[in-house]
């Protein structure tokens, strides 16, 4: 079969990285976007996770601080759940001291939706991506 014409899409993900890099997000969800970007279903779960902030449920969190707390007072080389509860209490602490903030989460999952729908021609991506970063 001969095709006469075409359309070749080119991305770069390393333009997609640098933007998920710029934005006021944790670093742990830096991270999580950039890594499962080629899963579709999950990366869409996950900006609407961003977006809602439904997985964070402030009851949870309390119970977790108190246990966070009572963790702090017992043997820190004990195993749970196959990790030492120094390295569960390491974690928990970075998510203490970077918390995802309700607020922003919509905005960034907007940004970066509007991110992914830029669409032109190869010779006009320049100016596109300048638009789009000096807007958001």
């Amino acid at each position: 079969m001969k095709y006469s014409t075409g359309t070749l899409t080119i991305g770069n993900v390393e333009i997609f990285n640098l933007l998920i890099s710029k934005l006021d997000i944790p670093k742990r969800w830096k991270l999580r976007l950039t890594r499962h970007f080629w899963r579709e279903d999950y990366f869409s779960d996950l900006l609407k996770r961003l977006e809602t902030n439904s997985d964070v449920d402030p009851t949870i969190v309390e119970v977790d601080k108190r246990r966070y707390l009572k963790m702090l007072k017992d043997n820190q080389s004990s195993i749970v759940a196959g990790r030492t509860l120094k390295e569960i209490l390491e974690r928990f602490d970075k998510k203490i001291k970077d918390p995802r903030r309700t607020s922003k989460g919509s905005n960034t999952s907007k940004i970066i939706k509007e991110f992914l729908k830029i669409k032109c021609p190869i010779n006009k991506a320049a100016k596109e991506l300048n638009r789009f970063f000096k807007k958001t």
